[in-house]
């Protein structure tokens, strides 16, 4: 089972292959991610940093790719926190797709899977993980618009 934490669609002034040329650069420049290792060309591991009113709040993330150039690019990214309290399952995807001369649409999506009830300390933080997601495609989108 899964549930949409955020759907979102925009459009960008250039063409498909050079938004897909920039789309990972601006994803990278958009998320608080330290000590990130490539094992190969779909599969990194690297520590994520969400900040958190009086803390931040830090996971183990691993994430495999899943590329479709220049179409899609989709990730499913698997966390663990510290003391492994909250372990979430994120699908992100970007689906591109050419609108005509020099404009390109952009479908985001971010899906957390589920593996049963949450406990609570998910329950609290499900909150904060919608609006990092918004804050990470906010900027995700101008880091495109910068660089389109």
């Amino acid at each position: 089972m899964s549930s949409v934490i955020v759907e979102n669609q925009f459009h960008l002034p250039a063409s498909r292959q050079r938004v897909w040329d920039i789309l990972g650069i601006a994803v990278m420049r958009s998320l608080p991610l330290e000590q990130m290792e490539a094992a190969d060309e779909a599969n990194f591991s690297a520590v994520l940093r969400v900040p958190m009113p009086f803390f931040r709040l830090s996971f183990n993330v691993a994430g495999v790719l899943e590329l479709d150039p220049p179409n899609s690019l989709v990730c499913l990214i698997r966390g663990q926190s510290k003391w492994g309290l909250v372990q979430p399952t994120l699908r992100v995807s970007f689906a591109l797709k050419e609108e005509g001369d020099n404009r390109t649409s952009i479908r985001f999506s971010a899906i957390r899977e589920k593996k049963g009830r949450r406990n609570l300390v998910e329950w609290l933080l499900s909150r904060k993980e919608r609006s990092f997601t918004i804050d990470v495609l906010n900027n995700v989108r101008k880091s495109l618009e910068r660089l389109a």
